[in-house]
């Protein structure tokens, strides 16, 4: 018998203010809507960290979904320093979808 072993890694991710956490852990879940049911991606904010769990029986699958976090994180933080304080209680307002 095979026992399934599963892949684990956890990022955190400082920001500014839990604000610029929360709008980004928001972008990053409207954007990050996985269909592979051998991954599984948990977002939580924690202070003014965001946290990222990922678990995966597949080794290349968990790595792929990292690397396609950490190219969309990088828009996030762009987008926050570009924009600065006034863009994120704008955000926070709009309804996410």
């Amino acid at each position: 018998m095979g026992l399934n072993r599963f892949s684990c890694s956890t990022l955190k991710v400082p920001f500014l203010s839990a604000c610029e956490a929360e709008v980004a852990r928001q972008y990053l879940t409207v954007y990050e809507k996985s269909r592979r049911q051998a991954l599984q991606q948990e977002r939580t904010v924690n202070g003014s960290f965001l946290v990222v769990k990922w678990t995966a029986l597949d080794p290349g699958v968990l790595r792929a979904s990292v690397i396609s976090f950490l190219d969309r994180l990088s828009s996030v933080v762009h987008t926050i320093q570009a924009f600065g304080p006034l863009f994120i209680p704008k955000c926070l307002r709009e309804p996410w979808h």
